[in-house]
């Protein structure tokens, strides 16, 4: 989302922008890792825009859908993220500012490191390699993978 200066007036601009998350490069495939990130809608931005002095303050709300693979069962699941982020610039000398780069950043800060189904998620049987969300355990053994 690119703002220009000049166009911001004193109560400030309300704008909204969709990203295309490939053109962003933010897919992350599963041959690069144990789980993969795939973005099922696209990157939706809700901002406020004020100035404040010589810095651009953007108040915005990030939002999207990702499929992703839990970290304990090892099943595809969807993730609705809605994100509020706060943004500011040093606008001295400049005429337009794009936030482009920084919305990317937020969004891979907020990918999860062990993403989950649920909360209270079973996993794997280590033995028997059964989903425990779904059915018991063959074997018995309750230990579970990926904890």
């Amino acid at each position: 989302m690119k703002i220009e200066i000049n166009d911001i007036s004193s109560k400030g601009v309300h704008k909204e922008a969709e990203y295309n998350p490939c053109e962003l490069d933010l897919e992350i495939e599963a041959s690069k890792v144990a789980l993969p990130v795939k973005f099922i809608t696209p990157i939706n931005i809700s901002a406020d825009i004020n100035l404040a002095g010589k810095e651009l303050v953007v108040r915005s709300i990030l939002m999207y859908k990702l499929q992703m693979i839990c970290s304990r069962c090892l099943e595809k699941f969807d993730l609705l993220f809605e994100g509020k982020h706060i943004f500011t610039y040093n606008i001295q000398n400049l005429e337009t500012v794009d936030i482009t780069d920084d919305v990317r950043e937020e969004i891979i800060l907020n990918y999860p490191l062990k993403p989950l189904c649920s909360e209270d998620c079973k996993g794997i049987c280590v033995k028997c390699k059964v989903n425990l969300n779904m059915e018991n355990c063959k074997c018995g053994n309750v230990k579970l993978v990926a904890e």
